[in-house]
Parts: structure tokens; C-alpha cells; sequence
């Protein structure tokens, strides 16, 4: 009996890595394909006016300060959202004291240590001259 359960899961585990692979494939290809059309010279990328270098930026800057206040807005809310039921479930919160207090803990230290991460790094620091 144990061998065959070692057998199934082997073979789960083999359809897993092959239903990955064929579908890693199609991305793969798709990316080298895209490569391939968008490798050239500088001077190809860049735009045309008339033989003359452009005054302007043919895009519009992005400011990642932006990108990255958005993200920890995301994880801040994620971890709040992952704490909340904990409190609302007083029952719950009875029977599992401790590993609920552990959990709790541990999203908060890692909130914490993000918060400490972010200040020695220079991300709440948010500079005029970027």
C-alpha cells in the first residue's frame, strides 16, 4: 500500500512538472520572439524628426517613488486584512490563544522589520530632485 501511494505521488508530481514545463514553453517562445523584434542600434529605437536628434523625451517619465509607495500600501493592507479575522473570531481566538498570538506576532514583526528596512534604505525619504 505505501508503495503504491509513493508511486501515485510520483507520478502526481511528474504530471505536475511536465503540465509546467508545457506551459512555460508558449511564454518562452513568445518572449524571444518579442526580443527579437525589439533588438536594433540605439538610433533604430530612438525617434525620427527629420535627421535631427529630438528636443524632447519620446515618453513620459515615471517617478518609481510612486511604484513603491503603492506596493507597501498593498502589503500593509494584505497583512492588516490577514490579521483582522483573528479578532473578529473571539471563539476562535480562545482555542488557539497561542498560535494565533503567534501568527499575530509574526505579521507584525515583519511589518516592523519592513518599516526599519524601508527607513535605512531611503524609501520614506522622498526627494524634490529625482
Amino acid at each position: 500500500m505505501n508503495f503504491l501511494l509513493n508511486n501515485v505521488y510520483s507520478w502526481i508530481g511528474f504530471s505536475l512538472i511536465i503540465s509546467l514545463i508545457l506551459i512555460a514553453i508558449p511564454f518562452l517562445s513568445f518572449s524571444l520572439k518579442v526580443n527579437k523584434k525589439i533588438s536594433g542600434s540605439l538610433e533604430m529605437l530612438s525617434p525620427f524628426e527629420c535627421g535631427f536628434n529630438p528636443f524632447s523625451k519620446s515618453y513620459m517619465g515615471f517617478c518609481i517613488q510612486f511604484l513603491n509607495v503603492a506596493i507597501l500600501f498593498l502589503l500593509v493592507d494584505l497583512e492588516i486584512a490577514l490579521i483582522l479575522p483573528l479578532f473578529l473570531n473571539f471563539s476562535f481566538l480562545e482555542k488557539m490563544m497561542n498560535t494565533s498570538m503567534y501568527y499575530i506576532s509574526l505579521i507584525g514583526g515583519f511589518l516592523i522589520l519592513l518599516l526599519i528596512l524601508e527607513y535605512f534604505l531611503g524609501g520614506l525619504n522622498w526627494k524634490e530632485d529625482l
